[in-house]
């Protein structure tokens, strides 16, 4: 990078820290008046999906050389409470947002995160192409793919293409505005094939126009059941109550739109949660 392009990224950054249980870091982010979620929420409390991250963590903190898959890493929350804590020997950010992406490298760089974290900065999907990212004033974790002109031209390359099947412990969290089951479709072999996946999280939208890659056959719920990991529904801000799901009622679940985020954790441990 050179310093013209580092000195104007730096301008970009509005800095502040960031926290997960007793640890801090600095985290470059977007002005409050055109990120009204993601960035305002930690500047006003330190952090963002503080429950599930701290879920997340734990999980990650009993495996050892752990690794940690955020797709729809935005500007690297999760990522950087990961690195933050100690709990991973690898993060793969995945944030088709250029500017998102810019703002979690600056990030890295500023905590010295470089051999932790590596950023993928373009979109996943079922295969290798182009797509059109959309635009948004108010909230730059909520970008979607559109096929209307205007927006941001970025690449799509499936996981399978970019990462080889985990022989470490893995863990995947998934946030992509509705691109989820393009995604899963295009990470099957990472999945199947992966030594040890302990955990999965990810947050679906209001309907669901793919539910054979839910519950198929071979869909994300029957591979993840097979690695001996349990569904639960975190509901939503409005309805936040937790509830297992299960094979039998995953396509109800999912012709029924469900929302909100749902985890895959180790099925034993799960009946205690």
């Amino acid at each position: 990078m050179s310093l013209n392009t580092r000195t104007e990224s730096t301008q970009l950054c509005h800095w502040h820290t960031a926290r997960i249980n007793q640890h801090a870091w600095p985290m470059c982010m977007h002005d409050t008046l055109i990120d009204c979620h993601i960035s305002f929420t930690i500047m006003r409390t330190g952090c963002w999906e503080c429950p599930v991250l701290k879920e997340v963590l734990d999980i990650l903190k009993i495996h050892q050389n752990a690794t940690l898959v955020d797709i729809g890493a935005n500007i690297g929350y999760y990522s950087l409470a990961a690195a933050a804590s100690g709990v991973v020997s690898r993060v793969h950010a995945f944030e088709a947002s250029p500017r998102n992406a810019l703002l979690l490298q600056e990030s890295v760089t500023r905590n010295g995160w470089a051999d932790k974290v590596t950023l993928h900065a373009f979109a996943l999907g079922a295969a290798t192409g182009m797509l059109r990212l959309g635009t948004s004033r108010r909230n730059q974790g909520g970008l979607h793919y559109t096929e209307a002109g205007g927006g941001t031209q970025v690449a799509r390359i499936a996981l399978d293409d970019v990462l080889p099947p985990a022989t470490r412990p893995v863990f995947v969290k998934m946030d992509i505005e509705g691109a989820e089951c393009a995604v899963v479709h295009g990470m099957r072999h990472f999945l199947r094939a992966s030594v040890h996946i302990i955990g999965f999280v990810v947050e679906v939208g209001q309907s669901h126009t793919c539910c054979n890659e839910w519950c198929g056959g071979g869909g994300l719920f029957r591979q993840l059941h097979a690695r001996s990991l349990c569904p639960w529904s975190r509901g939503s801000n409005k309805s936040p109550k937790r509830s297992p799901l299960s094979l039998s009622t995953c396509r109800n679940w999912c012709t029924d739109g469900g929302t909100g985020d749902v985890m895959w954790v180790p099925c034993i441990n799960s009946k205690r949660r």
